[in-house]
C-alpha cells in the first residue's frame, strides 16, 4: 500500500507506511546552495580536472609557481627592509620617535584595505601585486625586529663590551642572534597574513596564481 500523507511536526514530517507503521523524516535543516558553499565531492571533482587539464591555457603547477612566486618576493623585500627598521627603533630613540608612530599605525590595517592605493601607485601589473604583499610583512617583520632587540638581556651586552668586543661584534654575536626567535615568530604571523592577502591580489586582473 502506498504511504500516507505526513503529518509536519514542527521538526520532521510523521507519515504512516502501507504496513501500519511509523516513518519520521527529520528536518534537514537549512540548507546552503551550492552556488554558495559547493559540496565536498565537487570542490574534489574540480581540482581533479584543474590538475588534469589546466585552467586558463596554465597548468596547476604554473599557477602554484605564480602564486609562491610572488608570496616569496614580497616576504624578502618586507624583511629586507622591514628588520633593520626594528633593529633601528630598538637601538635607536631617533628611529623609535620617528618610525614607532607610522608602524603602530599601519600594524593594523588590513593589507587589503590598501589595494585602491596599491592600485593607484603601482598599477594592476605584476609590480602592484608584490607591492601589496610587501606592505602585508613590512610592519609585522618591522615590530618583530624591534621585538628582538628589546628582548636582549643587557647583561649580555654589558658582558660583551666588557669583554672588548665592538659595536659591530656585539651587534652580530650578541643582538642577531638573540632576536631570531622573536623575527621568525613574526615570519609564522606573516604566513597567516599572506594566505588571505596573495588571494585578493590575485583578484585584480591576473591571469595566472588564481587557481
Amino acid at each position: 500500500m502506498p504511504e500516507g500523507p505526513g503529518v509536519d511536526v514542527g521538526w520532521g514530517m510523521v507519515s504512516l507506511t502501507g504496513r501500519g507503521t511509523l516513518n519520521v523524516t527529520p528536518d534537514k535543516g537549512w540548507q546552503v546552495e551550492p552556488v554558495w558553499l559547493p559540496p565536498p565531492e565537487a570542490v574534489w571533482q574540480r581540482l581533479t580536472d584543474i590538475a588534469r587539464d589546466g585552467f586558463r591555457n596554465s597548468s596547476l603547477g604554473a599557477h602554484l609557481g605564480f602564486s609562491l612566486f610572488r608570496v616569496l618576493v614580497g616576504f624578502l623585500l618586507g624583511a629586507i627592509i622591514g628588520i633593520p627598521l626594528g633593529y633601528g627603533m630598538g637601538l635607536s630613540d631617533w628611529f623609535r620617535g620617528w618610525f614607532g608612530p607610522i608602524v603602530a599605525f599601519m600594524r593594523p590595517v588590513p593589507p587589503l584595505a590598501l589595494i585602491p592605493l596599491v592600485i593607484i601607485w603601482a598599477g594592476i601589473g605584476e609590480v602592484g601585486k608584490i607591492v601589496l604583499l610587501f606592505l602585508a610583512a613590512l610592519w609585522i617583520m618591522a615590530i618583530a625586529g624591534r621585538a628582538g632587540v628589546s628582548g636582549v638581556r643587557i647583561t649580555k651586552v654589558h658582558a660583551a663590551y666588557s669583554l672588548g668586543a665592538s659595536k659591530w661584534q656585539i651587534m652580530r654575536h650578541v643582538i642577531i642572534p638573540n632576536s631570531l626567535p622573536e623575527i621568525f615568530t613574526g615570519a609564522q604571523v606573516a604566513m597567516g597574513v599572506w594566505g588571505g592577502t596573495v588571494v585578493a591580489a590575485e583578484l585584480v586582473a591576473a591571469d595566472k596564481g588564481r587557481a
